[in-house]
């Protein structure tokens, strides 16, 4: 693949190479690789990226196949026509796994495995932006989250009318916006409030508190479907009778469930369908995509228009905005969230898991890989789908680029690197979970013969898709090869670069590696 030059406003006065693949890949997958750039090259960004719109036809491979039914065979039950996700959960398997917090963790966990290990990657990256969107946290909200995040799998790619309606009667968001306790006695606002400034309109439709009851009203008496579908709804608490929004009157007629629900999906349809909704969720796009840096408003209203044109269907928009000149043109213009790093690190080492969940207690449960989401939790900046805020995790990449963030992802490599060390001899053992990465096989790297110099080379360009410059190889063959400055100076720089690699060295060179803020760019 050809390499071309490119800058980022984060790093000014940095001369960057990478490649088309390497651009897309970063920002159109949750754990890009060396193996996605090269496809995207020998496919053809469009080709590819149609394949990558119709997730329904993407055959996954049989390593994560089975790893998903051994240890996460809850998270992908079918959507049946009665009982939620959660419901299936609890009847098929849970037995002393009872904690919502800890059953919510679980759900995360399948999620993060999903982000590196399936093929479907931009169905991961939208999947997020959704999230970011319609967001939640495990703090304040647990309950749900088997329905929750395969529902943003499921709507990722399709139409928001059809996502925004699932979401809204999904128990996980009605907890986390109060709408349990919205009733006709007491109407609570959280809800009819967010529905329109966070997953719709936006302030820029000039809504009024008015507008706010209004929503709220619509919406009492619903608490998020929590046995089966169709039951979120309680007539008794519900407030029928006409309601006007923003200038359009609902009938909100009826007295039963049913009637309920259709003035529900009345509601969410006529707000996921405003033109302002289009605009606001493609400016999103962009700012997620692209970012801050270009003039991006022409871009937005041609996005809006397709959004319109296509009653929601977010496909078309998607791909308008990935093959707009602009999308090339931002690369390094966004920033990677540290659970991209952490995926496609574990991707690209082809880490295989073995093993088998047990639903007898809570601490099995968590064995396979709670660590990572502690890990992620505590020094990563978060972990996906449990946002900080009502309105997600930022989309501003400079709310990432911090030197914390670095600081954490440097944490990575006890997973990456000593996963048959780091732990002793506690039960969680990861060696209980997986296979230990061999890093020179991943890699294409020869121990023992493949020198220090090109090692780094190859080493830093397949994890991060930039090329090394020279000081930065003699970084990482500085670190690999465990020298202070002083003994390096003491020689010939040329006799270390040029001294064959060994498989510890490899592992050293990535755990450098993770300190370079170009694996932050994207």
């Amino acid at each position: 693949m050809a390499s071309k030059n490119v800058s980022s406003p984060f790093l000014q006065g940095t001369t960057l190479k990478t490649t088309d693949g390497w651009i897309a890949a970063r920002k159109l997958c949750t754990a890009p690789t060396q193996q996605i750039a090269d496809e995207i090259e020998s496919k053809g960004l469009a080709n590819w990226l149609d394949t990558q719109l119709a997730p329904e036809s993407i055959q996954e491979s049989a390593q994560y196949e089975s790893e998903r039914a051994a240890l996460f065979p809850s998270v992908f039950t079918a959507r049946e026509a009665g009982r939620t996700r959660d419901r299936v959960y609890v009847e098929n398997y849970q037995k002393k796994t009872s904690s919502p917090y800890d059953i919510a963790t679980y759900v995360i966990e399948a999620a993060l495995h999903r982000m590196w290990g399936s093929r479907k990657q931009l169905q991961n990256v939208m999947a997020l932006f959704w999230a970011d969107l319609i967001a939640s946290n495990i703090d304040k909200a647990p309950d749900g989250y088997h329905d929750y995040i395969p529902t943003l799998y499921d709507g990722a790619l399709g139409r928001y009318k059809d996502l925004l309606w699932d979401l809204v009667n999904t128990q996980t968001i009605s907890m986390f916006l109060d709408n349990h306790t919205n009733t006709r006695y007491a109407l609570n606002e959280n809800l009819g409030r967010e529905i329109m400034e966070l997953y719709s309109w936006g302030t820029e439709k000039g809504y009024t508190q008015e507008d706010v009851v209004a929503a709220a009203t619509l919406m009492t008496g619903f608490r998020g479907d929590v046995t089966t579908y169709g039951s979120g709804a309680d007539p008794m608490y519900h407030a029928f009778g006409p309601v006007t929004l923003a200038g359009k009157t609902f009938t909100n007629g009826g007295s039963t469930a049913q009637d309920m629900y259709a003035t529900l999906r009345e509601l969410t349809d006529y707000l996921a369908g405003d033109r302002l909704t289009g605009l606001r969720i493609s400016r999103k796009l962009i700012q997620y995509f692209i970012g801050d840096e270009l003039n991006t408003e022409a871009l937005a209203q041609k996005l809006t228009d397709i959004y319109v044109q296509n009653d929601t269907d977010i496909r078309p928009v998607v791909r308008a905005l990935v093959l707009a000149p602009e999308f090339m043109q931002s690369a390094g213009h966004t920033a990677r969230r540290p659970w991209s790093i952490f995926c496609s690190l574990m991707a690209s080492g082809q880490l295989t898991l073995k093993g088998k969940v047990s639903f007898d207690t809570t601490t099995s449960l968590h064995n396979a890989l709670y660590k990572m989401w502690r890990m992620l939790f505590e020094s990563g900046g978060g972990v996906p789908f449990n946002s900080p805020a009502t309105d997600g995790y930022p989309l501003d990449p400079r709310a990432w680029m911090s030197s914390a963030h670095y600081s954490g992802i440097n944490k990575f490599s006890r997973f990456v690197n000593y996963i048959d060390t780091w732990d002793g001899s506690d039960p969680s053992k990861f060696t209980l979970w997986s296979q230990p990465i061999i890093w020179s096989q991943a890699l294409g790297i020869t121990p023992d013969t493949t020198s220090l110099n090109e090692a780094a080379k190859i080493l830093f360009t397949k994890l991060s898709g930039y090329e090394p410059d020279e000081a930065l190889i003699e970084a990482l063959v500085l670190y690999a090869s465990n020298r202070s400055p002083e003994a390096v100076l003491g020689q010939s720089a040329g006799a270390t670069l040029s001294q064959a690699v060994t498989e510890e060295q490899i592992k050293r060179m990535i755990e450098a590696s993770l300190t370079s803020p170009l694996l932050m760019l994207a």
